[in-house]
């Protein structure tokens, strides 16, 4: 969050795009809060050197130093993986800004006199602000607080020490209060809150945010206070009786223009919403409603557009928006242009033809498009980003394995125990890497994994047998498309794929694009092994694989000029009960297709409708249950269902 600041960033050399790279190491290094042990050991806890930032930092050291693979310890740290090249600039510069934190941070616990204060945050802000030209008032402007210290000081003859919390308290309060530096009257514009004795006469006034419930101030009432308690006398403040007084002040100082805004419609109902009283009596003594001018909701409103007095905007952006919006034939809901929660999907066009950079498609780039059509669309093809794509980085230390960190140890135990390997011994690796509860707790859930896992794998082995070949290259073209990759998990039997949870429909989707490219390699077995923890399948040899390639590609050309309405599972639960029926299943494919779209009781998953991607590309108010997504799901599972055998 410090490194947010451009000033702070800019002062350790690095750049804005670099944040994503460390929030990215912050999350897979397993940092969560706490310098170190010791530090942890002063706040009265254990001294646990797991998920702090010293545990962290030396994983992205020794990932630099060593190649690693998230596997092998070196001296009980487990180095990370893929720090190399430039990004070593970018984690030195990183681990400079940490160091210094780690050094300053600890020396703020002591008490200090204020002139002790003031020279440590004098040294502090040299140290971790850039005093460039774009934050020079910044900078310029804490120096200044901070010399009012020393002064303060000396004026009360005060030598004692103070805490932390009482100077961070009084700077907070002051730093508020003091203005940008520059001076009273200093510019063109002048902005300042209404105080008593700057009724200085301007050209133009305006007074901002005059809203009922916040002008003019509501006098704070306590217990002792015999003024606000029933007693006043004649000649007590009043602090609404001071706000009318500066509203005049205000008003008579006005020349040419007196501006008053405020919120006049509610934003959650577009109810009316009264101004300030003062405002009110000020209108009502002038009488003359038509001073009231009512903007719009939206800026990109067509009537800041028209030919109009009254409403006019200088945005060359939200008038192409406007125009964009009459173009696209939509309309508001009312007068006032209060638009409804309803999303509006932005891709009714295609996109153009994708470009020569997307004809070279990875093997891995393949099968995460038929995983996810909608997300790979919005994500590569747009390049956009949704608001919660980014997860906020965990600050608690982990207490139970859940989720991501559950799947992804139990596809290493997994991987581990089909090679030979001790599960167990892996218990320093998995606590190493940050991922375990600390203490028994976590030894207990890494224990019931290994056995779970074990068994997993044993089941596995029934069904694979020999040792494992080396990684076949997929080359294959199709007239301008060249697919390549790598495929892994090769045994003589069977090309090898496993998930440490129920199978999805975008399991057995990744799993299909890696059979059908299976067929594309050499002294390569032709079928494969997909298993779930509840249930097993094979793909058999195709006979015409070439096509089915050929077609796959085709709708991945279709899906980067519009999203393809390829729902994983409910795609392939209206295929399965179209194609291949079970004796008992009475309720029709497309219904069953809605209920794992919509969600229902039995569907613990919950509505697939939900994922947010899907939200975007498909909203609610438009059906995608179409005869489109009914022969886009037929076409798609149809080879799948006729080349596997559920065991």
């Amino acid at each position: 969050a410090l490194l947010e600041s451009a000033a702070v960033r800019r002062r350790h050399l690095l750049a804005e795009a670099d944040l994503e790279t460390i929030r990215a190491w912050v999350s897979h290094t397993g940092i969560r809060w706490g310098i170190d042990e010791n530090h942890r050991a002063q706040l009265g806890l254990p001294r646990l050197r797991e998920n702090t930032w010293r545990a962290g930092i030396e994983r992205l050291l020794l990932g630099y130093a060593l190649p690693g693979d998230e596997r092998t310890l070196f001296d009980g740290i487990l180095p990370m993986r893929d720090v190399e090249g430039a990004l070593a600039l970018t984690l030195g510069h990183f681990v400079e800004f940490a160091e210094a934190l780690f050094v300053r941070v600890p020396a703020l616990a002591a008490p200090h006199t204020l002139g002790e204060w003031e020279r440590t945050f004098r040294e502090m802000v040299r140290e971790f602000f850039d005093g460039a030209d774009e934050s020079a008032d910044e900078v310029r402007r804490l120096h200044d607080v901070l010399g009012t210290l020393s002064v303060t000081a000396r004026a009360a003859d005060f030598e004692e020490a103070v805490s932390f919390e009482v100077i961070r308290a009084h700077l907070g309060a002051e730093l508020e209060e003091s203005d940008s530096g520059s001076g009273f009257l200093a510019g063109r514009v002048t902005f300042c809150a209404l105080k008593p004795m700057r009724a200085i006469p301007f050209k133009v006034l305006c007074l901002l945010g005059m809203n009922d419930t916040a002008f003019p101030r509501r006098d704070t009432t306590l217990a002792f206070d015999l003024v606000s308690t029933g007693a006043p006398r004649r000649g007590d403040r009043s602090q609404r009786d001071d706000d009318r007084y500066l509203f005049l002040e205000a008003i008579l100082s006005a020349r040419e223009v007196l501006y008053l805004s405020y919120s006049g419609l509610s934003p959650r109902d577009n109810s009316e919403a009264p101004p300030s009283v003062m405002v009110s009596e000020l209108l009502d003594y002038i009488g003359h409603d038509s001073l009231v001018t009512r903007h719009r909701l939206q800026p990109f409103s067509a009537a800041y557009f028209e030919e109009s007095a009254r409403l006019f905007s200088y945005s060359a952006e939200n008038a192409r928006s406007s125009r964009q919006k009459r173009d696209t034939g939509l309309r508001p809901v009312n007068p006032h242009e209060h638009w409804t929660e309803a999303r509006v999907t932005f891709s009714t066009t295609p996109l153009a033809d994708p470009g020569p950079e997307w004809l070279a498609v990875d093997l891995d780039q393949l099968a995460n498009f038929f995983s996810h059509p909608a997300k790979f669309f919005v994500r590569e093809r747009l390049r956009l980003a949704q608001p919660g794509d980014i997860d906020p980085l965990e600050e608690c230390e982990p207490l139970a394995l859940e989720g991501l960190a559950r799947y992804g140890l139990g596809q290493e135990l997994t991987r581990l125990a089909l090679e030979g390997g001790d599960g167990a011994a892996h218990l320093a690796v998995a606590r190493a890497g940050g991922r375990l509860a600390h203490g028994l707790a976590g030894e207990a859930h890494f224990g019931t994994m290994n056995r779970e896992t074990a068994a997993f794998a044993a089941t596995i082995r029934q069904h694979v047998a020999g040792a494992m070949l080396g990684p076949r290259s997929v080359d294959a073209t199709f007239g301008d498309l060249r697919v390549t990759g790598t495929l892994h998990g090769l045994y003589p039997a069977a090309l090898l794929r496993h998930r440490a949870a129920k199978l999805k429909g975008k399991d057995v989707l990744r799993a299909w694009i890696h059979h059908v490219a299976l067929h594309f390699t050499e002294n390569s077995p032709r079928e494969t092994l997909l298993f779930g923890i509840d249930t097993a399948w094979r793909f058999k040899p195709l006979g015409d694989p070439a096509s089915i390639l050929a077609d796959l590609l085709a709708l991945y050309l279709e899906g980067l000029r519009t999203p393809l309405p390829l729902f994983p599972r409910a795609s392939m639960e209206f295929a399965r009960r179209t194609l291949q029926p079970k004796p008992r299943e009475k309720i029709p494919p497309l219904v069953a297709a809605r209920r794992c779209w919509e969600g229902a009781e039995h569907h613990t998953a919950g509505a697939e409708s939900d994922d947010a991607w899907f939200a975007l590309c498909f909203p609610a108010e438009r059906d995608p249950f179409d005869t489109h997504w009914q022969e886009l799901a037929l076409r798609v599972f149809a080879p799948i269902f006729e080349a596997r055998e559920e065991a």
